[in-house]
């Protein structure tokens, strides 16, 4: 990367091959496991939610195991956390009304982003896996998480990019489990 005024994306950093995981037996593996056949053959939404105002949730979708679209949801700046929630229920119920499974980031400690994961879940009513930040960014390497580190320093959105990594280590999983059993 050179110097200039061109901000680096995650793309800039090496992105891992994910040929072959190590397999664990947390809930997340587990669970992954278990919903295997729906990850490599079915359609899937990814989300790394969020509810602050700078923040918008990350998506990505994949059919088969393969990513066919990856973005953010930009709710309007509302002043209500409950109005921001509304709008991004409303456009996932528009948009991705025919994903049969939602992967998610799960949550355990910041009251906003509990009340954005349970209405996300709400918002399709399917079949949930939650993958937690520190397995997902165990697998995503140090590129990535350097890259991630310089964006929230900078005031760089990771959104977008945090729900495709949260795919592509979902996948990868899935994927390993496939070749083992």
């Amino acid at each position: 990367m050179t110097a200039s005024n061109k901000r680096p994306t995650a793309r800039d950093f090496v992105t891992e091959d994910f040929d072959e995981v190590t397999l664990g037996k947390t809930k997340t593996h587990l669970s992954i496991n278990k919903h295997r056949k729906l990850i490599l053959e079915g359609k899937v939404l990814y989300v790394d939610p969020a509810t602050g105002s700078g923040s918008c949730p990350g998506y990505a979708v994949t059919e088969e195991g393969i990513l066919v679209d990856n973005g953010i949801l930009e709710p309007t700046k509302a002043e209500t956390s409950p109005y921001r929630l509304h709008q991004i229920v409303t456009a996932i119920q528009l948009y991705f009304p025919d994903c049969q499974l939602l992967v998610i980031e799960g949550i355990r400690k910041n009251l906003g982003l509990i009340h954005s994961v349970g209405a996300i879940k709400a918002a399709l009513g399917v079949p949930m896996i939650e993958v937690f930040p520190r397995t997902w960014r165990k697998y995503a390497g140090a590129a990535y998480c350097s890259w991630k580190s310089w964006a929230n320093k900078n005031g760089v959105s990771s959104d977008a990019e945090d729900a495709r990594k949260i795919q592509e280590v979902t996948v990868a999983i899935a994927r390993s489990f496939n070749r083992r059993y």
